[in-house]
């Protein structure tokens, strides 16, 4: 967790300000959607190298000087190539760090607590999404942006440090054909939660920007929401854990993400009702990525194979996500198109999970003759 501090601190301190600071330094909309392509694309293809023993220490340390260096990279942003370099060290973390800490994250965790423990670790997410921005907006205002991603940088490079002395165990063991084939019925189900991410994520700060560059008018508001959202991830998953049951909070919580992102298109222009808009659908967010997380490594033999599967299918649905975005901003920039296409996803991949908790449950034998998973610890 302290590891996930300092790497989520300096995501919201810094990363999560760089279109609005490349739509002041002159940049497209057409410009950063291809960016954010390049990120999730080369995201998609770095995990390809992972399929044999991976270090899991050195992977991780990597990863984390590779953003470190991205941030640095991207203090030079008036230069739009700045950011496509930026875009690919920052694809090339996010394969290499994030597959092997999820899957080492899921060892620590046994039947009992894993989806209580995969929501305390979104709710880390959620805490610092409510506070973190606040400073980089100060710290924006009173200097610059490049003290905000060198601050980044530095608590990248402290938890590069943080990696480097610590005991992860044994290699990680991802083999993508196997992965694959033993998850053939849930990766297009990755595919169709991470589409629902390129576009959304990639929509709400051109959105915003559209109408006001000064983010900390409304950043207070969804800093609460953030904070809310973690809360309610951490009730649902200690109440999930304890009925063994993920159906219900996957159901109540993908629905909502579905409502909430419709409402989103009601509300271009009128920055108040946005805000409460994107504020509601990061509340269901946080808790449906908590659940589709912890059933993805349930469904699966392996952790190791689940964690790399769903990574990869991600990051293909993520850059098919930008994709739509790119042709709704060519066509003439309604950007409310693309949230339909968005809300569009959610139904049947929750449609698809609860086949496969279903298929699952009648394939599986009684509880008390599955081996529970030990924690681990480091």
């Amino acid at each position: 967790m302290a590891l996930q501090a300092t790497n989520t601190s300096a995501e919201s301190l810094a990363w999560g300000f760089v279109y609005i600071q490349a739509v002041a330094a002159g940049h497209s909309e057409a410009e950063l959607a291809l960016f954010t392509a390049v990120l999730w694309g080369v995201s998609a293809l770095a995990i390809t190298p992972l399929s044999r023993p991976v270090n899991v220490r050195a992977s991780m340390a990597v990863g984390l000087v590779m953003r470190a260096s991205a941030f640095v990279v991207a203090m030079g942003l008036a230069w739009m190539g700045a950011l496509y370099i930026a875009a690919v060290m920052h694809g090339v973390f996010i394969a290499i760090f994030w597959v092997p800490y999820n899957a080492v994250f899921f060892r620590h965790t046994s039947d009992s607590d894993r989806a209580g423990r995969s929501t305390a670790l979104f709710a880390l997410f959620a805490v610092a999404a409510a506070t973190m921005p606040l400073v980089g907006a100060a710290v924006i205002g009173s200097a610059s942006y490049a003290v905000a991603l060198g601050a980044g940088a530095g608590l990248l490079l402290a938890g590069a440090a943080v990696v480097a002395t610590a005991d992860w165990g044994k290699p990680m063991e991802l083999r993508l054909p196997r992965a694959f084939r033993e998850g053939r019925a849930l990766a297009p189900l990755a595919g169709l939660e991470g589409m629902w991410q390129g576009i959304f994520w990639l929509v709400m700060p051109l959105g915003t920007v559209r109408m006001t560059d000064q983010v900390s008018v409304y950043g207070g508001f969804l800093a609460f929401l953030g904070l809310m959202a973690g809360v309610a991830s951490v009730l649902a998953g200690r109440w999930s854990d304890r009925a063994r049951d993920r159906r219900v909070p996957l159901i109540v919580s993908s629905v909502g993400v579905t409502v909430a992102t419709l409402t989103v298109t009601l509300t271009f222009g009128k920055l108040s009702l946005w805000s409460l808009a994107v504020g509601l659908t990061e509340f269901f967010t946080y808790m449906m990525m908590a659940f589709t997380f912890t059933i993805m490594a349930e469904l699966m033999l392996g952790f190791d194979d689940a964690m790399g599967l769903r990574e990869l299918m991600f990051n293909v649905g993520r850059t098919v996500g930008v994709a739509v975005v790119g042709a709704a901003i060519v066509l003439g920039g309604d950007l409310r198109w693309p949230l339909v296409v968005a809300a569009a996803c959610i139904p049947p991949m929750l449609w698809g999970y609860l086949r496969a908790i279903k298929a699952h449950r009648k394939a599986a034998p009684p509880a008390s003759s599955r081996p529970a998973v030990a924690p681990v610890d480091h």
